[in-house]
């Protein structure tokens, strides 16, 4: 994204508040001329669109000029030498003062929506549309983020009121359904903006069995003869408000502390804020820490660095978390550089949607304002076809790091009364030395990669919408001799209720080193997957989610179209296969993706 020019835009937009807002003052007595011009023949349509295009860019333009006013003090304040305790205490005290004006501004903007509703794009000028669509295109973003923003003073706490947040360091390496395994547990006290306390160590340290855990999941009991649910088995939901509770009540029940909320992070959120902020020096580290360098860091610094697998290392080994974390907070927080912290918005922006630093705030009116910004990672089936496939590596190993997977999804749509769909998952297990699977909890050599060297043990969930029907899938048997309690496994396949009105399909299989594993699912999809739109159209939405931790998921997506019908628009990036007729799109998904296709009959009644 281009950096936002703050100071062009503080010179800029109160100039053209003043003149829309006059302007629609204006044109006030025009509005029932003007709807009468709008029945005219041909030119009609178009100056139907004058005055809401003015009401929506009016509202618009005052929204941002009211952000613009209220952080202007911030603004001038980037200009004097300030301590990081001041610049924290200015940053608070402006946006707790600051909130009545951006609630005014988040009503700007949904004032913006309703006349939004009234615009019809297809009419304005080729110029006019070209601008209309940049700015559009850009629309539900801007109206979500002024409600967030709006909903942000609340989260720094007050001298007499602190907000204490939960922190968990998830292990993309060794894959959970809520990113990782939560190496490190620990918390974040802030009061007035400032941080009281920070502390985070090694998750194991939190467990205190005198305290009656909970029974846990029923794979974690199968497959890790899991007896208790512990705090580092928390985000076993991939619906990231349902980790982020069951983390706060299994925290409490170890420690008795509360929390306001839950913030968790991976290794990809540790180096985008090395990569903005700056390198690092920390005390017990040799090397600068560097974006480049900071997961080789990590690794080096769990290993011992004498070889031997004694109890102080095993006390010790993660050591580098805190150390690190409360680096990068600290400098988080007291960033004055205004290029950097717009970098910062953006780019933690960038990293919530893709799962790498995931939120959770107990405030009802924060956590709203957080999903309908798109940034809650809840499970969202959607109004149409959905796909969320998550992996939990149950194999107390980091081999999430080797292991390659993609998908493959077929869609028939040929009948609209019967749609058929198949799924087809590719695992590769990518390291070449042949190694025995063998189930066991061990650091072997105490070296880092060879954790990675190890079979994968998976346990996969595939969300779909739930009157999605599956008719068939194969079976992965496992041997019992590949398994902790030495039970085999038969390879079934299962389906229940999944999280937020979805249906969950789950399996279990063991990948050795080298080979793949290919799972074939196919599924009756419901007839309501396709709606019926204008003229005579059928339309087709699909929304694919991407499990949290998870850097990409390589994706081909091969479609057909209903008998007697073409894709009325084809959008770059798909090609039609005229020897299966099927429309295919391959790429990879990084963020919630929405397809929508459209098919018009190819021989429209008259």
């Amino acid at each position: 994204m281009a950096e936002i020019d703050l100071e062009q835009a503080a010179e800029v937009l109160p100039r053209l508040n003043r003149d829309l807002q006059g302007l629609k003052i204006l044109t006030r007595p025009l509005a029932p001329l003007l709807k009468l011009a709008s029945r005219l023949p041909e030119i009609g349509p178009t100056i139907g669109q004058l005055d809401p295009l003015l009401l929506y860019a009016a509202n618009l333009t005052q929204a941002g000029h009211l952000t613009i006013q209220t952080f202007e003090p911030l603004l001038a304040g980037f200009q004097a030498e300030t301590s990081t305790e001041e610049f924290s205490s200015h940053l608070y005290a402006l946006m707790s003062s600051a909130q009545p004006s951006l609630m005014k501004a988040a009503q700007a903007v949904d004032r913006a929506g309703l006349v939004r509703q009234q615009i019809d794009s297809s009419y304005l000028p080729p110029e006019v549309w070209r601008m209309y669509s940049r700015l559009d295109g850009r629309f539900p973003d801007i109206q979500q983020g002024f409600h967030l923003l709006a909903a942000v003073p609340v989260l720094f706490g007050t001298p007499d009121s602190p907000r204490t947040y939960l922190l968990l360091a998830q292990n993309r390496d060794e894959l959970r359904a809520g990113g990782g395994f939560i190496s490190a547990i620990g918390s974040l006290q802030l009061a007035a903006g400032q941080i009281v306390t920070m502390e985070i160590a090694d998750s194991y340290q939190v467990d205190d069995y005198s305290k009656g855990y909970p029974p846990p999941p029923e794979p974690l009991r199968r497959f890790m003869t899991s007896g208790y649910w512990v705090p580092r088995d928390a985000n076993w939901s991939p619906d990231f408000p349902t980790s982020a509770q069951k983390a706060q009540e299994l925290h409490t029940l170890s420690t008795g502390q509360t929390t306001d909320g839950v913030i968790a992070f991976d290794q990809a959120a540790a180096r985008t804020l090395v990569q903005i902020l700056g390198p690092l020096e920390l005390p017990d580290f040799p090397e600068t820490i560097t974006a480049d360098n900071i997961e080789m860091a990590m690794q080096y610094a769990w290993e011992p660095q004498d070889g031997t697998l004694s109890q102080e290392w095993w006390q010790h080994r993660k050591d580098f978390i805190p150390q690190m974390a409360t680096a990068l907070m600290e400098r988080l927080l007291g960033t004055q550089d205004r290029a950097v912290m717009v970098r910062l918005a953006q780019e933690m922006v960038g990293a919530v949607k893709a799962g790498h630093i995931l939120v959770y705030f107990n405030q009802p009116e924060v956590q709203t304002a957080l999903e309908q910004a798109g940034l809650g990672n809840r499970v969202i089936p959607g109004e149409g076809d959905f796909l969320l496939l998550v992996d939990s590596n149950l194999g107390f190993n980091k081999t999430d790091a080797v292991v390659a997977r993609s998908a493959t999804y077929f869609v028939d749509l040929a009948d609209p009364q019967e749609p058929a769909a198949m799924l087809i998952l590719k695992y590769h297990h990518t390291v070449t030395q042949e190694v025995a699977c063998v189930h066991e909890t061990s650091y072997g050599s105490g070296v880092y990669q060879d954790m990675q060297q190890r079979c994968y043990w998976d346990y996969w969930r595939l969300y779909t919408r739930a009157d999605t029907r599956l008719t068939e899938a194969n079976r992965t048997p496992v041997p019992g001799e590949w398994l902790l309690d030495g039970t085999p496994w038969d390879g079934e396949v299962t389906t229940q209720p999944g999280e937020q009105g979805t249906q969950e399909i789950a399996g279990f299989f063991v990948l050795p080193t080298s080979q793949q594993q290919d799972l074939s699912l196919q599924f009756d999809l419901p007839g309501e997957i396709l709606k019926k739109g204008k003229n005579n159209a059928w339309v087709y939405k699909l929304r694919i989610q991407k499990q949290a931790g998870l850097a990409d998921l390589p994706l081909v997506l091969q479609i057909r179209a209903p008998a007697g019908t073409q894709w009325a628009t084809p959008e770059s990036g798909w090609q039609l296969d005229s020897a299966s007729g099927f429309w295919i799109w391959s790429g990879k998904i990084e963020f919630p993706s929405e397809f929508e296709l459209v098919f018009s009959p190819i021989n429209p009644a008259p």
